[in-house]
């Protein structure tokens, strides 16, 4: 496996699949390569997604408002103070279960109105469990920035992020995302940053069970 090969389509595609089977130890090995591992909220490293019915996940997850239907384009950890910048993925037996992913550059630049003020002005409202604060569309760290969007946590404050988010949604429909066809041979990192990805349908994948490992 060639790491700069996989760096550089990143730069380019936000997103890399690579068509290799590892089990978790070596799949962390993997992640350490990008950056700093770290849990999730309840401490796990390599966390198992699992397909569930409609109100049977966590309450405000995905998996609790569309069980196994599509899940809504969206950031992980759209809601911690400087979102997770990568994200390893894997399924470990054949799924027909696609994940979706699609670059902001790609999304914005189908517009028909210039989004920049909108997207560096764009404030939303954040609502955990743990009460709700402001937080910005865009963000930076050093000389890195990226974009946070998620549906179920972020809710449109000013104006900008009402126009944002209505034109956001509106691309979206518009673009042909970089799908991800799990074999059960082969595992993705994608960049949370610069992208945001969606699940397709789990009705007759119900089995399905998502490894996935964050990297700062």
């Amino acid at each position: 496996m060639n790491i700069g090969s996989v760096i550089d389509e990143l730069q380019v595609e936000g997103i890399a699949v690579i068509n290799k089977k590892l089990d978790n130890s070596a799949l962390l090995e993997f992640a350490k390569k990008f950056g700093a591992v770290v849990p999730d909220d309840n401490g796990v490293i390599v966390q198992d997604v699992l397909a569930r019915d409609i109100k049977n996940g966590s309450r405000g997850s995905f998996s609790y408002t569309c069980g196994y239907g599509e899940f809504p384009y969206h950031t992980d950890t759209a809601f911690w103070a400087l979102p997770a910048r990568y994200l390893i993925l894997r399924v470990e037996e054949e799924s027909d279960c696609q994940t979706h992913y699609a670059l902001y550059h790609d999304i914005f630049s189908l517009s028909d109105i210039d989004l920049d003020e909108y997207i560096k002005r764009a404030c939303f409202i954040l609502k955990t469990f743990n009460g709700q604060r402001f937080v910005p569309f865009m963000f930076s760290s050093g000389s890195e920035f990226g974009y946070r969007y998620d549906p179920n946590t972020l809710i449109p404050y000013n104006d900008e992020a009402k126009l944002l988010v209505a034109k956001f949604n509106e691309l979206l429909e518009l673009q042909k995302p970089k799908s991800i066809s799990w074999s059960g041979d082969n595992f993705a990192i994608i960049d949370n940053w610069k992208g945001v990805h969606s699940r397709g349908t789990a009705i007759n994948d119900r089995n399905r069970v998502l490894n996935r490992i964050y990297v700062k």
